[in-house]
């Protein structure tokens, strides 16, 4: 699985994409991008009424516990689970371990 990730990116040329991406992170409001991520986290709001699963890795380097603590603030009625040794690449990681929490959600919230 490792392979299949990193396999589109074997040259600079072919990571371009990537680096663009992180770029675009705003950290700062002088950032092309700020103004767009406030106005996402100001209409978060919006999706509180909607049936939401949280499935969160312990082992995110990017998004840790302070960001999982923050759904949970957010999104109270949302059912979250906790994977203290899957990462970032969390279906990768946990799949066994979720599987049945994704379908139960399904089953529960299906129209």
């Amino acid at each position: 699985i490792a392979q299949g990730f990193i396999a589109p990116y074997d040259t600079w040329a072919n990571r371009i994409a990537t680096l663009r991406f992180v770029q675009d992170i705003p950290l700062a409001a002088s950032h092309p991008s700020w103004q767009t991520l406030l106005d996402v986290e100001k209409n978060l709001a919006a999706l509180t009424a909607k049936p939401m699963l949280i499935c969160w890795g312990g082992r995110d380097f990017c998004f840790n516990d302070h960001f999982y603590q923050q759904w949970q603030q957010r999104f109270p009625q949302a059912d979250c689970h906790y994977f203290s040794e899957a990462g970032h690449y969390l279906l990768e990681d946990a799949l066994p371990e979720i599987e049945p929490f994704i379908a139960d959600f399904c089953q529960k919230h299906a129209s």
